[in-house]
């Protein structure tokens, strides 16, 4: 604590606080203030010293001093652990910590020192000394007390005491003690005449304001009373003064709060543990140009309005929870829980801002429509309704970024992002976009880095719902090596992905579009999926159990162990136009892998390069080149150039490989470096009155027209 009589303030566990202030006194004696006790008519004035705060929360103010009592500290919990703040010092006894008790003596405050703080488990703050000190307190989350002063010698004439920002006491009948400061004048009603416009208390303001006044600070001030607004239109003008309270502002009716400095932001702190500013039912709230913290900032209730604009809200849980309609311009808003919490039935706007979270920055949990634009966010995005709709996008802006999670149950929408994710190196959810409802991604450019240490699943984009993927950009990669198996899009249900491009980099296992396990359609038009860096398999597009619908792909592959651009299992079906595989660099290629199902290629180019490459490999199912003319003539529609399948390996190239499988050759052209079909492979059907023709030594294989 400080010089001449400061508790000492400690820490215990993961708490912490700081010790008291010193006392300063003048005697006609010398020595510690602590050593006058005896001697007190030789004391002529006291001078006391604040409580100590909390360091771990700094919320925790000491107790104010220096009149005829001291103030007692700030407690910022409400729940079971409050109460482990301390009380001031008065004109005959010492302050104590309210938890602790008056029989813990250490942490009492007595003549001329203040008490420690009480507990080395949980650490407090050492009480402000005094001509009786203040209490200690009893955690890092609790204000300890403050001194008490003294002008009691009756040598002094015209005695005064101040203590800070407290309401006044009169003086004794001897007057000699006035015991707190007057209360200041900080408010003033513009609308009222001079001399009858200035008020000490806020609420005292507004009660005796009129429909559409305007009330204006006119210094810092701080509250320590709730402040309420019923049946009237008030706007209230901080003029770039801040105000600190520990108490509510409610809102019945419509309050403007504004700072009209445009050269100093003013500050409306609080150290309540619940909302700052709790905006009711039918009531509408504006605030412009403040900066607001505290645990928690607005409630928004049902049927309210609520416009921010030009703010920055700092809570440490949750900044806006909402259940009317918000509106929300040039404004930052962090929560570290949530940002932005949204159980409204009505509709939201937030504009040209930035909201950034711990945990979640956008939660939306009922119907109801919120439209994000131009905003830039960090942290979760929840929508958690089946009938809810977030849409996120951009107007003024070219892009937006998003750097976090995405979970939608209900409707969303989001376009011109850039959207982030890296993890650590412990474990993360497995999905970064986590779509159940019906979603709509466009033009959007994700980014998905790990440096975890272990083998598990990590999907950009899992859809278990309706996805409309257009033009986006997917990455992803691991920081630490060949760990992780990668997905670009994991799709169970209805997939229509249109120009979207997929990049894996370096990993254990990577597929670019994973279709599995639904009944419906999977639409690919456009894909350019590139895999690179892979130690295990690596997978272009995967169907398994379910019907995808290729139009144009372009897959590459290259510096893997084993890679394949299109595969088929468990009654896999796909059909394919315009491709365009192109494998090389690796240990095994394969252009086409059916372990299982249906895979039908009407045009397209598959190259396969490798130690060991395939063209097209089957372990059963069926494989259909080309399309079936039917004809039966020499000018049938029959390519021998489309589909181009080559495999080149420098230890085997194949360029067909049928296993157990079945093959109809109704187009194009086979190469393998080792052979086109491999040894005793037999197609089962061709174009109508044609047969294959194997030419180079069997390398080769197209189709020729023969009679009969």
């Amino acid at each position: 604590g400080g010089y001449n009589g400061g508790g000492q303030g400690g820490e215990g566990g993961n708490q912490w606080s700081y010790g008291g202030g010193g006392a300063t006194h003048i005697a006609l004696t010398s020595g510690l203030l602590s050593t006058l006790s005896d001697k007190r008519d030789k004391l002529l004035i006291v001078a006391g010293a604040g409580g100590g705060s909390g360091g771990s929360n700094s919320n925790a103010y000491g107790g104010s001093a220096g009149g005829y009592i001291g103030s007692t500290g700030f407690d910022t919990y409400t729940n079971n652990f409050s109460g482990y703040n301390a009380t001031g010092a008065t004109q005959s006894n010492g302050g104590h910590s309210v938890n602790c008790g008056t029989n813990n003596t250490a942490s009492n405050g007595k003549f001329g020192k203040g008490g420690d703080f009480c507990n080395s488990s949980y650490g407090g703050a050492g009480g402000g000394a005094g001509y009786y000190g203040g209490g200690g307190s009893n955690r890092g989350h609790g204000g300890a007390g403050g001194g008490s002063g003294y002008v009691g010698n009756p040598r002094l004439t015209n005695m005064s005491m101040y203590g800070y920002n407290i309401e006044e006491k009169n003086t004794d009948s001897n007057s000699k003690v006035a015991y707190l400061i007057v209360a200041q004048e900080f408010v003033k009603n513009t609308n009222k005449p001079e001399g009858l416009n200035k008020y000490k208390n806020l609420q005292e303001a507004i009660d005796k304001a009129s429909d559409g006044d305007v009330l204006e600070l006119m210094t810092d001030a701080t509250l320590t009373y709730d402040v309420r607004l019923d049946d009237i239109s008030i706007t209230l003008d901080l003029k770039g003064y801040n105000l600190l309270t520990n108490k509510q502002i409610t809102n019945n009716s419509t309050l403007n709060i504004v700072n009209t400095n445009t050269s100093k932001k003013s500050k409306l702190y609080t150290t309540l543990s619940s909302q700052l500013i709790n905006n009711l039912s039918s009531a509408s709230l504006t605030i412009d140009n403040v900066e607001l913290k505290g645990i928690s900032i607005i409630k928004n209730n049902n049927g309210s309005t609520l416009s921010i604009n030009n703010c920055s809200l700092d809570a440490t849980t949750t900044a806006i929870e909402n259940i009317g309609s918000v509106t929300i311009t040039n404004s930052t808003i962090l929560g570290n829980t949530y940002a932005y919490y949204d159980n409204s039935q009505g509709n939201s706007t937030i504009t040209n801002s930035t909201l950034t979270s711990l945990n979640t920055s956008i939660y939306k949990n009922s119907s109801g429509t919120l439209n994000v634009n131009d905003t830039n966010i960090a942290g979760l995005i929840n929508n958690n309704n089946a009938n809810s709709i977030i849409g996120i996008g951009v107007i003024d802006k070219q892009s937006i970024d998003i750097d976090g999670k995405i979970t939608n149950n209900g409707k969303m929408n989001i376009s011109s992002a850039h959207i982030s994710y890296v993890s650590g190196s412990v474990y993360n959810a497995d999905n970064f976009v986590y779509n159940t409802g019906l979603m709509s991604l466009t033009s959007n450019n994700f980014s998905y880095t790990s440096s975890f240490t272990a083998n598990y699943d990590r999907r950009l984009v899992y859809n278990t719902g309706t996805l409309t993927s257009t033009g986006n950009k997917y990455y992803m990669q691991s920081l630490s090596g060949n760990y992780l198996y990668y997905t670009g899009i994991l799709n169970e249900k209805i997939l229509t992905s249109t120009n979207d491009e997929i990049e894996i980099n370096t990993c254990r296992r990577g597929h670019g579009i994973y279709s599995q396990n639904n009944n419906h359609d999977t639409n690919i038009t456009g894909a350019n999926i590139k895999i690179h860096n892979v130690n295990d398999e690596d997978f272009g597009i995967v169907s398994i159990n379910t019907n995808v619908i290729i139009s144009s792909a372009t897959i590459e592959s290259y510096n893997n162990r084993s890679s394949k651009g299109i595969a088929l299992n468990t009654s896999g079906n796909v059909t394919a136009n315009n491709l365009n595989i192109d494998l090389h660099d690796n240990t095994d290629s394969y252009g086409l892998y059916v372990y299982d199902g249906s895979l039908t290629v009407q045009t397209g180019i598959i190259n396969s390069k490798g130690t060991n490459a395939y063209g097209m490999y089957m372990e059963s199912g069926e494989y259909i080149q080309g399309t079936y003319d039917g004809s039966g003539n020499e000018s049938a529609d029959v390519s021998t150039s489309n589909p181009y399948i080559k495999a080149e390996g420098t230890t085997k190239g194949i360029g067909v490989s049928m296993g157990e499988g079945t093959m109809s050759f109704y187009d194009g052209y086979i190469y393998g470096s080792t052979r086109a079909l491999a040894q005793d492979d037999i197609i089962s059907t061709t174009e109508k009155n044609y047969q294959v023709l194997f030419e180079e030594s069997n390398k080769k294989a197209t189709l020729e027209y023969t009679k009969g």
